[in-house]
Formats: structure tokens, C-alpha cells, sequence
């Protein structure tokens, strides 16, 4: 559905040649002519979800023995699932607004952070937000020394490495899985 509706509305736009352009860089993700406005959307996402991590890093800890395991030791399921999901929402919302859709960075990322600092919520949870960024800037940084002039949108460059990576998690995870 959401391809025909972006198909929809790349054919009423075909005319206008630069609003097209727009809708077919939004839908590959950019970095391109953004401005400081641009940025300070997604500053003021952060900061305001930065503020929440103390409120739900140790009780989403808990919540690796299951719900009723975390509310049996006193945590309020509702609240934290509520205020986890308000916060994922207006992060991702933030980001998708000013970049595009940029794949696999918000689902990497928490991961290659897990995989180096362990699964505390505590360092996960800051850590993802720095490390999204320089996964992104690197990742940009490295395919124009490598590829010059004539380089890939982030949405595509992030895909290329996301498919792979989650074939890799699959496989590693295969026990774990049960499904294999």
C-alpha cells in the first residue's frame, strides 16, 4: 500500500520537476541542503528522549524475564511501554521528517551497540543515539572516499549493509530462533 501511495503521488507531482525530485530523494533518505532548522528538529526529539532514558532504562532490564516478571518486581507495564513507544515514535518521527527514510540505522545500530557494550538499557540507550549518528556519518564519510562524485544515497547505502546484517543476526541467533 504505502508504495502505491508513494506512486500515487509521484505522478500527480511529475510536472513539477523539483517537487518529484523531493519525493524520490525523501523516499532513498538524504543529508543533502539541510540546515541548521533541520537539525535542531532532531536535537529537540533527542533531548527530550534523553530525558526519559533514566525513567525506563532499568525497568525495560527488567522486562528480559517477560511482563509479568517485571511487574511482579514492581514495574508499572503500561507506563513504560507507553512512554518507550511515545519516545521511539517521536525519535524515528524526527529523523524520517529531516532525513528521509534512512533503513537499517535505528535497527542496526541498537545491536552493533549491544554486541560491544553489553545489554544494559542504561548503556544501550545513550550510546544508540551517539552511535546511530557516527554509524550514518561514517558510513557516508567511507562510501564518498570511496565511490567520489558519484555516490549513494544514505537509504540505499544503509540497506546494502542492513540485509546482510540482519541475515548475519539470524544466523547467529539460529538456536535462540527455534524456528530454523
Amino acid at each position: 500500500m504505502r508504495g502505491g501511495a508513494f506512486a500515487a503521488i509521484q505522478s500527480l507531482t511529475l510536472k513539477d520537476f523539483e517537487v518529484s525530485r523531493a519525493i524520490l530523494a525523501w523516499t532513498f533518505g538524504t543529508l543533502e541542503d539541510r540546515s541548521s532548522h533541520h537539525a535542531a528538529i532532531v536535537w529537540a526529539a533527542v533531548a527530550l528522549v534523553a530525558a526519559a532514558v533514566p525513567l525506563v532504562a532499568t525497568e525495560l532490564d527488567l522486562f528480559r524475564g517477560g511482563e509479568a516478571d517485571a511487574e511482579s518486581l514492581g514495574v508499572h507495564v503500561g507506563r513504560v511501554k507507553t512512554l518507550t513507544l511515545v519516545c521511539a515514535a517521536l525519535c524515528a518521527s524526527a529523523a524520517v521528517s529531516v532525513a528521509g527514510q534512512i533503513a537499517f540505522v535505528g535497527l542496526a545500530v541498537p545491536h552493533l551497540v549491544r554486541l560491544l557494550a553489553g545489554a544494559s538499557h542504561r548503556r544501550v540507550l545513550p550510546l544508540c543515539v551517539v552511535g546511530g549518528a557516527l554509524f550514518l556519518l561514517g558510513a557516508d564519510l567511507l562510501q564518498r572516499a570511496l565511490f567520489g562524485a558519484s555516490t549513494l544515497q544514505p537509504g540505499v547505502l544503509m540497506s546494502l549493509f542492513g540485509g546482510p546484517f540482519f541475515v548475519f543476526l539470524l544466523v547467529r541467533h539460529r538456536r535462540e530462533i527455534g524456528a530454523w
